[in-house]
This record gives C-alpha cells, structure tokens and sequence, in this order.
C-alpha cells in the first residue's frame, strides 16, 4: 500500500496546525435548518464518515457558548466514545458556518506543506484504527477517550508533498465512486424492499 511502502515517520504532531473541540450545550434531538445553530452529534462521525445530518438544534439561549466551527478541509476525530468507535475519523469537504462541535469531538488541521485528506487516509486504515483504539483509557467499559497528548504521538509517515497531492486525488476519486455506487445499491435495495412488500401480501397466520 502507499503508507506501508514509508520508510521515514514522524509523530502528529509534526504536521498537525491545531487540533480543538467545542464544547457541551443544551440542544433539542432534532436537526437545524440551514439558517439555525447546530452541534454535532457524537454520532456524526461513523464508520470513518463524516456525517453532516447527525446534529441537534442548539437552544436559543445557549448559542452564545458554541465555539469551534465545523470547516473546510478538516479531520473530525472522535476523542470519546465506544471502545469500538474511539479515535474514529470523517473528512469535512465544506464549511458549515453554523454548526459547531461537542466536547466529545476534535477538530484537527493539518498545515499547509501536508495534505490532509490524504492523512485522513492514514488515520482510518486498520493499523492506525487499532492503535487509537488500544490509546484510549476509561473506568467504564462502554465509554474510553484518548488524551490529545497521546493522540499526537501518533507516529505518522514522511512524504513529499507532490505526492501526497497525487495519492490524495486518487483516493478522493476511488471514495466519490465508492459512494455513488452506494447509494445505487441503496436505492435498489429500497425498490426490491417496495416491490416485495406488493408481491407478498401480510397474511395473519
């Protein structure tokens, strides 16, 4: 693979321009309208896949304490959740000027001499998923969190950005056709699930 072929590392924190989380707030268990202020659920980030419509409506009264916005070519990362779901990471593709993140969530740039999807990349392999998870410490067996000190120790590999930028959009393109082939399968699962709920009547047995 590209990352395994590295010879040279070098931790996170080498490349990482900051890394932030937002904080908890009082919100209502539905999602915002474009013009209102969102947070993030936990759950936004899933299956190493950022999810824009996994957010609550913030309350009125508390928009004042929201802070770190979800923008454009960043890594949320999961800090605490699951044993399973710890450390899981989503790629954020645009600005979203009014939603913001939890206390549960990292906000992560990479500066300018990397390429961060391409380090996304990284941060979901298997390997990589492994070690976050094996980082992370709790007294509870259904939540763990990893410390950012911890976090940033991660020992990532050293590559010119040249190529970064060309592994970079040949994984962007694999993961765009990925996803439409997805939701193809989705929406033909959906139509045999209509299909055969016609064919087969429900009977009472």
């Amino acid at each position: 693979t590209i990352f395994k072929t590295c010879k040279e590392y070098e931790e996170l924190s080498d490349i990482v321009l900051d890394i932030k989380s937002g904080v908890s707030v009082n919100s209502e268990n539905i999602e915002c309208k474009e013009n209102e202020v969102g947070v993030l659920k936990t759950s936004s980030v899933y299956g190493n896949k950022f999810n824009i419509h996994e957010n609550k409506k913030v309350l009125e009264k508390e928009k004042v304490r929201v802070k770190c916005p979800v923008i454009k070519d960043t890594i949320i990362v999961s800090r605490m959740n699951t044993p399973n779901l710890v450390g899981a990471c989503g790629y954020v593709e645009e600005n979203y000027k009014n939603l913001f993140l939890p206390d549960r969530l990292w906000r992560v740039r990479i500066n300018s001499k990397n390429n961060t999807y391409l380090y996304y990349q990284y941060l979901i392999t298997k390997d990589t998923q492994k070690w976050l998870s094996n980082q992370a410490t709790g007294t509870s067996n259904s939540m763990k969190n990893i410390s950012k000190q911890k976090f940033l120790k991660l020992q990532v590999p050293i590559i010119k950005k040249e190529k970064q930028d060309i592994y970079a959009k040949i994984l962007y393109k694999y993961d765009k056709i990925i996803k439409l082939i997805s939701k193809e399968i989705e929406y033909y699962e959906q139509l045999k699930k209509a299909i055969m709920q016609k064919l087969f009547l429900k009977r009472e047995y």
